[in-house]
């Protein structure tokens, strides 16, 4: 479990099969290399412009932790949302996305995928619907809105990365203090998609909110709490980004009593 997967200097090079060896289990062809080295890096266009964040190291694999909908463990890692079908009975999201929504053809093959066009073309047929973007959250504020907002670390679906790109640009909009009194951005380290991991990913963002809306009472930190088989086995706070849970130097490693909330070491 990774607090900030972005201190990770992984190199992908390093899995790479060695030449004229008979290839072990997990060693990656060139090839393999270099695509594994684009998903990190995140779609770019071919004058290399960034059109979206990439994935940061630490949710490759499921956790096993949810189930398919015929009851049977769920892979829930990036076999299931980038790479391709896990289970047989899961087919990737992008790929029926703009199948169906953005082309409007199910003949349409993803490897014919432009990144100079597509990105433009699909902002402009679904981006008004799906698209929450505008950092200008001054409306919101002013009627005395609170956002509490979240995002699993390891999250094979949306790039964690996104989110923190979308809260740094309403600080950079609405000002850093400013922000801080309205808007709580909360980074779940080892969560899945809005679930799962091997991270501490059940919390009660809802009712923070609501002691936030109500009593006044601001959310410095929300206690998560991990199962296995049913059972709490760690819980730890999660911090209002850019902060970090440091552990305190004594106590439990898995209880949260054992961490604060601290501003991240360079």
């Amino acid at each position: 479990m990774l607090e900030d997967p972005r201190r990770c200097r992984f190199n992908p090079k390093v899995l790479r099969c060695r030449r004229g060896v008979p290839a072990p289990d997990g060693c990656l062809t060139a090839p393999q290399v270099k695509a594994l080295k684009r998903i990190y890096a995140g779609p770019r266009t071919s004058r290399g412009k960034r059109i979206f964040p990439g994935y940061v190291p630490g949710g490759e694999m499921g956790s096993g932790d949810d189930l398919g909908p015929a009851g049977e463990p769920s892979l829930s890692g990036w076999e299931d949302w980038i790479v391709g079908e896990a289970l047989g009975y899961h087919h990737p999201i992008q790929d029926s996305f703009f199948k169906y929504l953005v082309f409007e053809d199910p003949g349409w093959d993803w490897r014919t995928f432009d990144f100079d066009r597509a990105p433009k073309l699909t902002a402009e047929k679904v981006g008004a619907v799906l698209d929450a973007v505008d950092a200008d959250l001054s409306a919101l504020r002013a009627r005395g809105g609170k956002i509490v907002m979240y995002h699993g670390w390891s999250d094979p679906a949306i790039p964690a990365l996104a989110s923190i790109d979308y809260y740094e640009r309403v600080r950079r909009t609405m000002g850093r203090a400013e922000t801080g009194d309205f808007f709580r951005l909360f980074m779940a380290p080892g969560m899945q998609h809005c679930a799962g991991g091997p991270g501490p990913n059940t919390f009660d963002a809802v009712g923070a909110l609501e002691r936030w809306v109500e009593e006044g009472t601001v959310p410095d930190a929300i206690v998560a709490t991990h199962r296995t088989d049913g059972v709490v086995d760690r819980t730890r706070p999660l911090c209002p980004f850019p902060q970090v849970a440091r552990y305190d130097g004594s106590g439990d490693p898995d209880d949260a009593a054992s961490f604060s909330c601290a501003k991240p070491r360079r």
